[in-house]
Formats: C-alpha cells, sequence, structure tokens
C-alpha cells in the first residue's frame, strides 16, 4: 500500500508498510537495479534489512514515476554505502530523503533542501541517560520535567528532529557535526527560512525539515 501525503506545495511524503503485499510488489524491482544497487543488495544478509532494501527502493521508483508519469524503469539511482542514494536522471532540480524504521518506511520529495526522520516510538526505562547523547543540557532538563508520556513524546521529537535537520544540511555542514551542542527547537523557530513538520503519532516519531528558500 502506497500512501502520499501533500504537505505544502512544495514538499510530498510518501509512505508504504514493509508487509506481505508490498514486499511481493517490490520484488520485481530487482530487475531495475543498477549495478551499484545490485551490490548493495547482494552484500545484504539479513531478510529482514533485505526487505526493507527492496521496499525502499520500490517506494523511491513509485514515488518518482508518479509525480514525473514515467515507468519504474525510467530511473537511474547510482547507490553508495551508509548514503542517500543518488537519482542521476531527476527531470528537473529537486531535493529528497528517505528514512524506515520497523516496518514502515517514508520518502520526501522537496523543491527545497529537506529531512525527513522516521523512528518506532519504544518505550524505553532510562530516557535520561539515551538522551545525554544527543540532547542539550537544557532539553534534558525539560525532559525530566515532564510526566512518563510526556517524557517518551519529547524524547523522541527531539531525537527526530535532529536527526531530520542533520539530513537537510549539505555535506559539508555535516562534517563535525554534535548534536548535543544545540537546541533543536528555538535553532528551527528562530530561522525563517526553516520549517518544521511533525507528523508524529503514538506508533512514530515522524518530522520533516524543509529549507524554505
Amino acid at each position: 500500500m502506497l500512501n502520499k501525503l501533500t504537505i505544502s506545495p512544495s514538499l510530498q511524503l510518501w509512505e508504504t508498510t514493509i508487509e506481505g503485499p508490498t514486499i511481493e510488489s517490490a520484488l520485481g524491482i530487482q530487475e531495475h537495479f543498477s549495478q551499484s544497487e545490485y551490490q548493495q543488495f547482494s552484500n545484504i544478509k539479513s531478510p529482514k534489512r533485505a526487505n526493507e532494501y527492496l521496499v525502499s527502493r520500490w517506494l523511491i521508483r513509485q514515488a518518482l514515476s508518479q509525480t514525473f508519469n514515467v515507468n519504474n524503469d525510467y530511473w537511474e539511482i547510482e547507490d553508495y554505502p551508509k548514503s542517500l542514494p543518488h537519482i542521476k536522471n531527476m527531470p528537473i532540480p529537486l531535493f529528497y530523503s528517505l528514512s524506515h524504521s520497523k516496518e514502515r518506511v517514508s520518502f520526501a520529495i522537496s523543491e527545497n533542501r529537506v529531512g525527513l526522520d522516521l523512528e518506532k516510538v519504544v518505550v524505553k526505562k532510562k530516557l535520561v541517560p539515551l538522551a545525554e547523547q544527543f540532547m542539550h543540557s537544557d532539553e534534558i532538563q525539560e525532559l525530566i520535567s515532564k510526566d512518563a508520556h510526556e517524557q517518551l513524546r519529547y524524547f523522541y521529537f527531539i531525537w527526530s528532529a535532529k536527526e531530520a535537520y542533520y539530513k537537510m544540511l549539505r555535506k559539508n555542514e555535516q562534517v563535525g557535526h554534535v548534536f548535543s551542542e544545540y537546541m533543536i527547537t528555538p535553532l528551527v523557530l528562530n530561522n525563517k527560512n526553516l520549517s518544521i513538520h511533525d507528523l508524529s503519532n503514538d506508533s512514530f516519531a515522524k518530522i520533516v525539515i524543509q529549507y524554505a528558500i
């Protein structure tokens, strides 16, 4: 099942689940793989990760094909380890971001730089030690001040928002980036060139940050 959400005229979000029917649909995408995609896929040993990879590449092609009204075999995609795949023949200049967590995959297409992060919400017993890995000290104090339910929501909001912000940055801006050195909410809200879209629910944290110009 493929879902499309138009967040704004310049931003679309496409999403699907990693489950039986979608995996079956995605199996045929292998015949359209580039050499680098096939190499990446061949190196995956875990069946779970293999399904994630298949469905994510199916989602990219489905979203782009529906956006530009072309077939799935049109797309030339260069894949790199631990990096966003490069779409070599995008018809017009666009930006995109990909994220997956557990049984879900999301793909954002934007006219401007964009970062997307998706995190499955899992109840954790000790949030503060985990938060210290990526939260600013003031964010940690805010976390501590909340009740258990709000703590979990805040924890995932900050985590997902910082991941999305990092993905939006240019490669040279990502070098030396330290999540715990800044507070994400004032950073985004005080920058008129950035917009944040919180699409989270009780099951998933889902944040999109877009550069507005």
